[in-house]
């Protein structure tokens, strides 16, 4: 009988192993950072984002097109930057192993996990730093990491001979929900 009801369950897709999915509710904030000379930086944010469980990896989407740097012209310059056209959402996979989940209301972990971040077509490794609190409902997720635009292909973007760095850094803030 418990041998007929194991098969029964898998053949109906039950997994004794299977992991709830994780989906992303709320508000989200991502921002991107760039430093230039002389105390120059720049900023750019968006409140999308989206993500994909397959069940082994996460993966954060964020459309190229919802990054506003507070300044129009600045936003269609940068969109050409990044090929938006042709690649229209900024990629980040995490392997859903690297990452440590809190177990309790209250708890919080904090790591850094190894994830690959696509820009432009482009896969660059980075390493995430990141903490998770357990919340009564769901989970608060702060994460952040470093990248280089010219793993990417992208030229350094620059104004009257003034550029940025091609070291940026990315943050975000979420809600997560699931497991």
């Amino acid at each position: 009988m418990t041998r007929w009801l194991a098969l029964t369950l898998l053949a109906a897709g039950f997994s004794p192993t299977a992991q709830a999915e994780y989906k992303i509710f709320g508000k989200t904030k991502t921002q991107f950072h760039a430093v230039g000379p002389a105390g120059f930086s720049l900023d750019g944010a968006s409140g999308e984002m989206t993500l994909l469980d397959d069940g082994t990896n996460l993966v954060f989407s964020i459309p190229n097109a919802s990054i506003d740097t507070g300044i129009g012209v600045r936003d269609h310059h940068m969109q050409g930057y990044v090929g938006a056209e042709s690649h229209p959402n900024i990629l980040l996979t995490i392997p859903r192993a690297n990452f440590q989940i809190p177990a309790e209301q209250g708890d919080v972990t904090k790591g850094e996990a190894a994830a690959t971040f696509n820009l432009k077509g482009a896969d660059e490794a980075v390493t995430v730093t990141y903490s998770i609190k357990r919340l009564k409902q769901g989970m608060e997720v702060k994460a952040n990491f470093g990248f280089d635009i010219g793993a990417h292909g992208i030229d350094v973007p620059s104004y009257l001979g003034q550029g940025v760095e091609p070291g940026m850094t990315a943050k975000t803030k979420f809600r997560l929900a699931g497991e």
